[in-house]
C-alpha cells in the first residue's frame, strides 16, 4: 500500500483546496477538511480532477495553483519535470532541490530559508528574522513515509509579544528560547514524523508536529498555535466518514522549579468523528482528555480507540479534564460555505437555562463563512468569523491539566474569557501575486497582577482562585480591547520562493491606551509558517 508524508500547514495551502470545494458547491470526498494537515496523496486525488468532475468553471489563476499543488507532491502525483535544472543534479522537480527515485527508495531534499527587516513606531530596535534549516521526506518501499526539519532561528520582537515572553518564558509557536544579542531571541526547532498503513483504509503516524481540527482561521477545539508534541495519530476513512485517533505528550512548564530541573509531562488523548452527509454537509463530533499521572505515564485505558473518555474518567474515579464539541461545514450554494463549532467543558442545564453565570458554565462558540469570488470577481475571497469562549473554560482545579503546551493554549491562542470577530479578504489578481487584508477584533478579561483570585481568563492558573461563584460574563475584569489590522503582499517568481510585505497596526485599549505600526520585508524558501512578530493577539 502506497504511503504518504503530510502537506504543511500553511494558510495558503489550505485555501486553495478551499476554493476547488466551495467553488464546486460540494464536498471533496478525498479529504475531510476539518481534521488538518491533509495526506499529499488526497490532495493529489482531489487536485488531478477536471472542470467537469469538479463541476466549476476555474480562473487562469486556480489552475495554476492547482498546478501548484501537485508539482509541490509530484511523488504522489506524478507530475515530475522542471524548467530549470541545475547542473544537471539540482532541481530536477520544481519543488525539489535534491530528488532521489530508485526501486524501493525515494527523496525529496529542501532547503529552508527565512529572512526579514523591519522597525515598529514604538521602539528603537530593529525586528528581524533568520531562519535557517532543512527538510526532507520520501518514502520507503512505498509502504513506509517519513518527512524531518530541523531549523535554527534568531529573532527580536515587538513590545506586545515581548511582554508575553516575559510573562510565560515562551515564544508563541516554538518551545524554550535563550537570548540574542541585546534585543533577539534564538530557538531550535526540529520535527518529524513517519506514516504507515496497517490496513487500505487506516493511515498511522508517529513524531513530532502539530495538528488543527476545524474549519475556520481560529479553532476552539484543537490548533496549532502552541509548539510541536509527541504524538500518535491514527486516521481510518471509510464511506463517508474519517475517524481520527490522537494520543499525545504535552509538556508541563507549570511543575518546573528552576533552571536545570526535568521537563514534567502530561498527556492529551483525542477521538474526532467525521461524517459527509450527501454533498452539502459534514458534521464532526469531537472528544479529549487531558490527565497527568505524576510520571506513572500514560493511561492505558484511554488508548482504547472508540470509548467515551468521560465514562473512562468516572471508572477510574479520577477527575481528569474531559472536553467535548462539535463542528460542522456546510456548502448550501456554489462559492458559498458556513462553517462553526460548538465546545463543552463543563455545564449544569439549570444553571444556564437560568443563566445565573454560574462559573462552571464553561463552553464556546465559532461562527463563520467564507465566501469565493466576491461579487464575481476571480479570486476575490472573504471569510468572517467570530468566536466567544467563557470565562474558565479550558481549565481545571489541578492546573497542569489545563488545555496548555509549553504554556501556550492548546486551541484558541487567547485562552478564554473573550469575544473575537475575524475578517479575512484575500485576492490573488496573477498566479505570482496576492494580497491580505487581516482584521481582528477582540476583547478579553484579564487578571489584576495584584490580585490572587481570577477572572477565567488566564487558563494557566486553576479555576480554585475563582473571584466568584456566579456572575461570571465574558470580558470581566481588566478589558483589554485590541483591533488588529494587517496587509500581507507576497510575490511568488519561483515555486516555494516568496517576497513577503507586511504591514500591521494594532490598537490597544486597556487600562493604557496604545498603538503600535509594524513594517518587515523578508523574503522565504520552503517556509510556510508566519514569522512570529504577524501573531495577531
Amino acid at each position: 500500500m502506497a504511503q504518504s508524508a503530510y502537506a504543511p500547514l500553511s494558510a495558503i495551502y489550505n485555501h486553495n483546496i478551499d476554493r476547488m470545494e466551495i467553488l464546486g458547491g460540494q464536498i471533496l470526498p478525498e479529504l475531510h477538511t476539518s481534521f488538518k494537515p491533509y495526506l499529499r496523496k488526497d490532495i493529489a486525488l482531489s487536485s488531478n480532477k477536471d472542470n467537469k468532475q469538479l463541476n466549476i468553471i476555474l480562473s487562469p489563476t486556480d489552475l495554476k495553483n492547482i498546478n501548484y499543488l501537485l508539482h509541490d507532491s509530484p511523488d504522489e502525483s506524478g507530475l515530475y519535470g522542471t524548467e530549470f535544472n541545475l547542473l544537471k543534479t539540482f532541481y530536477k522537480q520544481k519543488s525539489a532541490f535534491y530528488h532521489v527515485k530508485v526501486p524501493d527508495f525515494e527523496l525529496l531534499l529542501n532547503p529552508v530559508l527565512g529572512f526579514s527587516s523591519g522597525s515598529e513606531t514604538n521602539s528603537k530596535n530593529l525586528l528581524y528574522q533568520n531562519t535557517r534549516g532543512i527538510e526532507l521526506r520520501g518514502k520507503l518501499a512505498n509502504k513506509v513515509g517519513f518527512y524531518s526539519f530541523i531549523g535554527e532561528n534568531q529573532l527580536s520582537v515587538p513590545g506586545y509579544l515581548k511582554n508575553d515572553i516575559d510573562t510565560f518564558g515562551v515564544l508563541q509557536g516554538a518551545g524554550f528560547i535563550k537570548n540574542f544579542k541585546e534585543n533577539g531571541y534564538d530557538f531550535f526547532q526540529a520535527k518529524g514524523y513517519i506514516t504507515f498503513q496497517p490496513i487500505k483504509v487506516t493511515t498511522l503516524q508517529f513524531g513530532h508536529d502539530r495538528n488543527f481540527i476545524g474549519n475556520g482561521f481560529r479553532s476552539l477545539i484543537w490548533s496549532d498555535n502552541s509548539r510541536e508534541s509527541l504524538f500518535l495519530k491514527l486516521q481510518t476513512k471509510v464511506w463517508k466518514f474519517n475517524y481520527t485517533n490522537l494520543f499525545t505528550e504535552l509538556t508541563d512548564l507549570t511543575r518546573i522549579t528552576g533552571s536545570g530541573t526535568g521537563i514534567e509531562k502530561k498527556y492529551a488523548a483525542v477521538h474526532h468523528f467525521s461524517l459527509n452527509l450527501g454533498k452539502k454537509l459534514n458534521i464532526g463530533l469531537y472528544e479529549s482528555v487531558i490527565f497527568e499521572r505524576n510520571n506513572s505515564g500514560f493511561e492505558l485505558n484511554y488508548l482504547n480507540p472508540i470509548i467515551f473518555y468521560r465514562a473512562v474518567e468516572h471508572n477510574l474515579n479520577s477527575s481528569d479534564n474531559v472536553l467535548v464539541g462539535l463542528d460542522f461545514k456546510y456548502l448550501p450554494v456554489k462559492n458559498l460555505c458556513f462553517y462553526g463549532q460548538l465546545i463543552l467543558d463543563e455545564f449544569v442545564k439549570d444553571q444556564l437555562i437560568k443563566r445565573t453565570g454560574w462559573w462552571a458554565n464553561k463552553w464556546g462558540i465559532q461562527s463563520g463563512i467564507k465566501y469565493m469570488n466576491v461579487l464575481n470577481v476571480n479570486n476575490l475571497d472573504l471569510q468572517l468569523e467570530y468566536n466567544l469562549v467563557r470565562p474558565f473554560t479550558y481549565t481545571h482545579f489541578n492546573r497542569s491539566q489545563n488545555y496548555i503546551h509549553y504554556n501556550q493554549a492548546i486551541a484558541h491562542p487567547l485562552g478564554a474569557n473573550f469575544k473575537e470577530w475575524v475578517a479575512v479578504m484575500r485576492y490573488q489578481p496573477l498566479y505570482e501575486l496576492r494580497f491580505e487584508i487581516t482584521a481582528i477584533l477582540f476583547n478579553r478579561g484579564m487578571d489584576s497582577s495584584t490580585l490572587s483570585n481570577t477572572y477565567g481568563g488566564n487558563i494557566l492558573r486553576d479555576y480554585n482562585s475563582r473571584i466568584k461563584e456566579t456572575g461570571n460574563k465574558i470580558g470581566q475584569g481588566i478589558s483589554n480591547q485590541v483591533l488588529f489590522l494587517q496587509l500581507l503582499t507576497t510575490y511568488q517568481p519561483w515555486h516555494n520562493l516568496n517576497i513577503d510585505l507586511r504591514l500591521v497596526n494594532r490598537s490597544t485599549q486597556s487600562p493604557i491606551v496604545t498603538n503600535e505600526f509594524i513594517a518587515t520585508l523578508g523574503i522565504r524558501l520552503n517556509l510556510f509558517w508566519s514569522t512570529p512578530f504577524s501573531y495577531p493577539y
